[in-house]
């Protein structure tokens, strides 16, 4: 199972977004802070999804009109947005 970790600036960020996403598509997810082998700076929080949600994710975060630090493999840390 491949998850990809959304990396926001805050925590209430990623909570809109696990929210949302929970709540009207049925994603499961995760928020964790963000491993420090990701290349990011400041303190930040990541949303844990499976990959096959990115897309689904991903749109929502740009319609939220949020910013995110990226998006990373969350097994290798490396980036994919």
């Amino acid at each position: 199972m491949d998850k990809v970790l959304i990396v926001f600036s805050s925590a209430t960020s990623a909570g809109r977004v696990k929210s949302i996403l929970e709540r009207k598509y049925a994603i499961p997810s995760k928020i964790i802070q963000t491993p420090t082998g990701v290349s990011v700076s400041g303190c930040s929080y990541s949303l844990e999804i499976r990959e096959k949600h990115l897309h689904t994710a991903w749109n929502l975060v740009k319609d939220m009109d949020l910013s995110s630090k990226g998006v990373f493999r969350a097994g290798s840390l490396e980036k994919v947005i």
